[in-house]
């Protein structure tokens, strides 16, 4: 796990997100920050289309759930 961890900074670092300072802390870049912002931008917009087909499928589900109720009231 640690070793992932190590890979894991190693690829922001190289990508320019973050930076070490003299502590062997990191620092979150500007681009850093950019990328963060667009990545949780993109994450809102996913959540928000998984609720959006979610509340089509529920709706599709009442409408043949209400269709099916009508024909067996038509079958008595």
């Amino acid at each position: 796990m640690e070793e992932l961890k190590k890979i894991f900074v190693q690829n922001l670092l190289k990508a320019g997100y973050v930076k070490v300072d003299d502590k062997d802390r990191t620092i979150l870049t500007d681009d850093g920050q950019k990328f963060l912002a667009n990545q949780t931008k993109n994450a809102a917009i996913r959540v928000e289309l998984a609720k959006l087909k979610n509340l089509e499928y529920r709706r599709s589900l009442e409408r043949k759930t209400k269709s099916r109720s009508k024909k067996r009231k038509k079958k008595r």
